[in-house]
C-alpha cells in the first residue's frame, strides 16, 4: 500500500513539474506576444513619417509579418492554456485521493504504534 502511495506520490510531482514548466513557456510567449504587438506600434506610428509610396508598402508588409507571428503565438499561447488547464484538473484529481491515503496511513501507523505499546 505504502509503495502505491509513493508512486502516485512520483506522479502527481511529475505532473506538477511539467504543468509549471508549461506555465514558464506559456508566460515566455505571452512575453514575445507583448514584443510583437510594440513593434507593430512602433511601426504604425513610422507610418505617418513615411515619404514614398515604397518605403510605406515595406512598413506595410513588415506589420502584417508581425501581425502573422502575432497570430501564431496567440495560438501556441491558447495550446499551453488548454494544457495547463487539463494538467491542472488532473493534479486536483489525484491530490485528494493521495490526502485521504496520507490520513489512512497515519492513522494505520498509529494503530500499529499502539499495538506494539501493548
Amino acid at each position: 500500500m505504502k509503495a502505491q502511495h509513493q508512486k502516485a506520490i512520483q506522479e502527481a510531482s511529475r505532473e506538477e513539474a511539467q504543468y509549471k514548466a508549461l506555465e514558464v513557456k506559456r508566460n515566455q510567449k505571452e512575453m514575445e506576444l507583448g514584443e510583437k504587438e510594440n513593434q507593430i506600434k512602433k511601426l504604425q506610428v513610422q507610418l505617418f513619417q513615411i515619404k514614398t509610396n515604397k518605403e510605406y508598402s515595406a512598413i506595410q508588409k513588415e506589420i502584417e509579418g508581425f501581425k502573422a507571428d502575432k497570430s501564431v503565438l496567440e495560438e501556441e499561447i491558447l495550446k499551453f492554456m488548454e494544457e495547463t488547464d487539463g494538467l491542472k484538473v488532473k493534479l486536483q484529481g489525484q491530490k485528494e485521493p493521495l490526502k485521504a491515503r496520507d490520513g489512512s496511513l497515519t492513522a494505520e501507523r498509529t494503530r500499529i504504534d499502539q499495538e506494539s505499546k501493548t
